[in-house]
């Protein structure tokens, strides 16, 4: 059984933690109103749709309730069937490469699995259907959105800080997947955007699916189209780029587990691990934003190399 965020995450720290929830409150607090009641009860029921709809009409960012951002954040992560018990599970095992750890907690419904290789859509001999992780990419934008307004406004807990380094790690995952999939759809090229037909390319969202494609399918293609350029962003001076930002927040969401949750737990050790693996350092470097900002689509670019390697 699929046990998305709600509740969850104080069972996937396996009793190291205080007795305080990731999502306390929401259940003890017998004044909510009840739109919000029933919002909780659909989102144990995996009503995403019922509870974006109904939380929608009353989240406001000028008088921020942080039950209903939190809340509403969960429904956009469900959206884009996150399992964190498959996540744990994982960072107990050895042998599994950091990234596949954190991409086991992404279960879409449309994975094609082939010899290990996990992507979003149909392989060569079906019919391609890879648009949907737009659709993910869109509604974990948009639990990140809730989250980090809550973060600016000074409300955030170590709580929502973790469950925003979780929707990073995930954004991150899909975000890079999916750019290196655009970089082999010959539409995207084409100079009249009208012909452009995106979502044409499974998405690769394992280690095993980036080997596939770069020594398999793309073997001739792939150094001349995966290029630093294709991660590059315009962004203000200063500015993180997207793949900075997920960064910085799953290092603010370890540092936000050893603060509220000191013990020893599984999952702060695999979002660290896929940090550094992210960073290309070595286990035990002690990771800083300093450093996350100075990672660059050259950066990126080695990265996704570096699991392509068989």
């Amino acid at each position: 059984m699929k046990l998305y965020l709600w509740g969850v995450v104080i069972l996937l720290l396996l009793s190291a933690c205080s007795q305080d929830s990731l999502f306390e409150g929401i259940s003890e607090d017998s004044s909510r109103d009840s739109k919000i009641e029933q919002a909780r009860i659909d989102l144990d029921n995996s009503n995403y749709d019922q509870v974006i709809s109904d939380l929608s009409a009353i989240y406001t960012t000028s008088a921020l309730d942080p039950e209903v951002s939190q809340l509403l954040a969960s429904a956009y992560m469900g959206e884009v069937s996150i399992d964190l018990t498959l996540f744990i599970a994982n960072s107990t095992s050895s042998g599994l490469e950091p990234f596949d750890i954190a991409a086991s907690m992404i279960q879409p419904p449309n994975e094609n699995i082939q010899n290990g290789s996990r992507f979003i859509g149909h392989d060569d001999d079906g019919q391609t259907d890879a648009l949907i992780v737009l659709d993910l990419l869109d509604y974990i934008t948009k639990a990140k959105e809730t989250l980090t307004i809550l973060e600016k406004k000074g409300l955030s807990t170590d709580d929502h800080r973790i469950q925003l380094g979780i929707a990073s790690a995930v954004h991150f995952i899909l975000n890079t997947g999916n750019t290196v999939a655009d970089a082999f759809n010959t539409s995207l090229y084409l100079p009249d955007v009208s012909k452009h037909n995106p979502g044409t390319i499974p998405v690769p969202i394992n280690s095993s699916a980036y080997i596939y494609m770069k020594n398999e399918k793309y073997g001739y293609s792939w150094p001349t189209l995966v290029i630093p350029a294709i991660f590059s962003e315009k962004v203000t001076n200063g500015t993180p780029t997207s793949y900075q930002e997920d960064l910085l927040n799953i290092n603010h969401a370890i540092t936000a587990f050893s603060k509220a949750y000191p013990e020893s737990n599984k999952m702060r050790d695999a979002l660290n691990a896929f940090l550094s693996s992210a960073l290309g350092e070595e286990a035990g470097v002690q990771i800083t934003d300093e450093l996350i900002m100075t990672y660059t689509s050259e950066g990126l670019h080695s990265f996704v190399n570096n699991l392509a390697m068989p």
